[in-house]
């Protein structure tokens, strides 16, 4: 295998050398893909060098043949566990598919994954491909400050620096320009809170269309992390809630009324921006209902006014205001999500790093799979 690489290699080295390729294809699935996506989708939303490849949907596979040109295409494979068999798929689709070409596997196909371990491992020791490791005490839902977010960030021309720098200063015991300790225990508190009141439906208001990804991907770090069958002694718990994700404001015209009304088993939290990058103002002229407001003006007073509406029908919420949608920003934001997700599965007594619940799935699969392949060779 070759040397394991790291990010400023990406960057550095590779791309400089490499500036034949127009795109980039990142195959992964769950934690290999929803950080991934939501980087891209807050910083810069309109780009389209970067696919994702998070299905096997024939569908998805198929557009991604008839509009790229695999000469000029770059193929990121990642799996924590090298073994994840969607991303198998993928990556034995791209190499026939480059194949099919004439072009060098080694030459397109970069991997993130475990160094030691799973198909991926054996495969780039045997064709050589460039190898990024996803540290091994990184789960792959908390993996997007590493070369799983960070590699297609770099090829999009995202200041990944920038992302880091963010997350560090969010780290506990730090300051940052946002958030801090005191924060973080307040935010974690109230979802302990919530849980103990038996609120068992978590909604994510988020008022910023490009941070839509973002709240896709807290669904999932906040399932696996905290949808657990058994606390840290192994007795039978069944710990979790669950967690939904609305776009302000149309959740307004959508989930509100349930979360208004509904049974009172839901909290809100309320996500929102206070400098946006660009604005515009509605309307100057004199006879508009809205004149001199800006859409941005506009998109705040009506996260404000349904959080104290919420407020007010006695249904728990809270606000979180992020400075600006930047790299630095969404840096600290993913951080100080999985400083508060882990904080409450250790305050839940569950261990908040393991998704046990999802092997049973791995392995029915896998057993169809054989039983499959044994049909089309019934005399053996």
């Amino acid at each position: 295998m070759e040397k394991c690489r790291s990010i400023r290699f990406f960057e550095k080295e590779f791309l400089k050398k490499s500036k034949k390729f127009e795109n980039l294809v990142h195959c992964g699935i769950g934690g290999s893909a929803f950080g991934a996506r939501a980087i891209l989708q807050a910083l810069t939303p309109y780009q389209n060098k970067v696919r994702i490849l998070d299905n096997v949907d024939p569908m998805s596979i198929c557009h991604v043949e008839d509009t790229l040109d695999p000469s000029k295409t770059l193929f990121h494979i990642v799996s924590k566990s090298g073994n994840t068999l969607e991303t198998i798929a993928h990556y034995e689709w791209v190499c026939s598919w480059l194949s099919k070409n004439n072009l060098p596997l080694k030459n397109h196909i970069l991997v993130s994954s475990d160094m030691d371990i799973g198909y991926l491992n054996t495969e780039v020791e045997k064709h050589g491909f460039s190898f990024f490791e996803i540290p091994k005490n990184v789960g792959g839902r908390y993996s997007v400050l590493t070369t799983v977010g960070l590699i297609p960030a770099a090829f999009a021309g995202i200041d990944v620096r920038a992302l880091l720098e963010g997350a560090k200063s969010c780290g506990y015991k730090q300051e940052s320009l946002f958030f801090h300790e005191t924060l973080l225990d307040v935010v974690t508190a109230a979802y302990l809170l919530h849980h103990e009141m038996n609120h068992r439906v978590c909604c994510f208001l988020i008022y910023a269309d490009e941070l839509v990804g973002f709240g896709n991907w807290l669904v999932q770090l906040w399932s696996e992390s905290l949808g657990q069958k058994k606390n840290l002694e192994g007795a039978d718990v069944f710990e979790g809630s669950f967690p939904l994700v609305g776009r302000g404001t149309p959740a307004q015209h959508s989930l509100l009324q349930l979360l208004a009304d509904g049974a009172a088993v839901s909290w809100s939290q309320f996500l929102t921006i206070k400098n946006w990058k660009r604005s515009k103002l509605i309307s100057q002229e004199p006879s508009a209902l809205l004149k001199d407001y800006s859409f941005a003006k506009l998109l705040t007073l009506e996260a404000q006014a349904t959080f104290e509406s919420l407020i007010y029908k006695k249904r728990p919420s809270i606000l979180l205001e992020i400075q600006d949608i930047s790299a630095h920003s969404l840096g600290a934001l993913f951080y100080f999500y999985e400083w508060s997700v882990a904080l409450l599965g250790v305050s839940l007594g569950i261990d908040p790093f393991i998704q046990p619940g999802v092997e049973d799935s791995k392995r029915r699969i896998r057993r169809r799979l054989q039983l499959n392949e044994r049909s089309k060779h019934p005399g053996e």
